[in-house]
């Protein structure tokens, strides 16, 4: 495997976003002005430059040597600027934020968390190249089962209500014969979900849904949307008003740390990774972007 020249040693990692997150791609003509960042199917993502730019930062508070920080930091990260002198490359390399689940209003649980193949096949992709990295054996290896041909859950639904705009039932309570003025979908309690929601440390039901246009529609109703005008010092509108994106609250996403050799990956695990907490994205100053970084498997 040609990438175990490079890089020798991977962290899995969860991202649990604990105040609405805006990793912006700058201002649009579509709907919304200040849109989140988004993958090719349209599914929010976190860019790695936004996330090892965030790790960087927190490193370079963190690392305790004032003497050494800054050529620690350019050994590790790599260099910054145009300068071509002391030049280093990285020995980080952080991959794309995928998200794996994002929360649903839902009417009895407050809000449950909703899933797709497709985002889990993502992630089931990253763990192959974890697995890879590590050698693990076909017993010891990280798997996330993709297979998703009816709905499952983690915990037993009766007629859950999300977004308004579907209901979801565990078998046993499905009620017979009634007419109801949205969809219904039967869902199945499932012992695999059930792990999962427990590696990610989720307070609520995960469900997976068969269907990816069905998640699709309902993540994309759970983003937020915010009008905002920008006042003068007479309190009166000076610019405005425009719309901004927020990735909510309890959505997590995953990623992969890929280090050169132990010795990094050790550094940045007890600088940045143990102190669990750093900024994401944009509006930093009105409390957006804090993210909790968990260290899964």
């Amino acid at each position: 495997m040609l990438l175990e020249v490079t890089y020798k040693f991977a962290v899995p990692l969860g991202i649990k976003v604990l105040t609405p997150l805006h990793p912006g791609v700058g201002q649009t003509f579509s709907s919304v002005d200040l849109p989140v960042q988004r993958d090719s199917l349209g599914y929010p993502i976190i860019y790695s430059s936004s996330i090892k730019g965030s790790i960087r930062a927190a490193f370079r508070n963190a690392y305790k040597d004032p003497n050494e920080k800054q050529k620690k930091e350019k050994e590790i990260f790599g260099s910054e600027g145009s300068s071509t002198e002391d030049t280093f490359q990285s020995k980080v390399a952080v991959l794309d934020g995928i998200l794996f689940t994002l929360p649903v209003r839902a009417l009895q649980n407050i809000y449950v968390y909703v899933t797709s193949p497709i985002l889990l096949t993502r992630m089931a992709n990253y763990m192959e190249l974890y697995n890879a990295l590590h050698n693990k054996g076909l017993n010891k290896q990280l798997t996330i089962d993709t297979q998703i041909n009816e709905n499952r859950s983690s915990d037993e639904l009766n007629r859950e209500l999300l977004a308004e705009v579907l209901c979801l039932d565990t078998p046993k309570s499905a009620p017979s014969g009634k007419q109801t003025e949205v969809t219904c979908l039967e869902v199945k309690r499932d012992e695999n979900v059930r792990k999962l929601k427990e590696q990610f440390k989720l307070n609520k039901p995960l469900i997976v849904l068969k269907d990816d246009k069905v998640a699709r529609v309902l993540i994309d109703r759970s983003l937020l949307r915010i009008t905002r005008v920008k006042l003068n010092d007479k309190k009166t509108v000076e610019s405005g008003p425009w719309t901004e994106e927020y990735i909510p609250q309890y959505s997590m996403f995953f990623t992969l740390l890929l280090f050169k050799d132990e010795d990094t990956m050790k550094i940045i695990t007890e600088t940045v990774l143990q102190k669990k907490y750093i900024f994401l994205g944009g509006k930093e100053t009105i409390g957006k972007g804090l993210v909790e970084l968990i260290t899964l498997w």
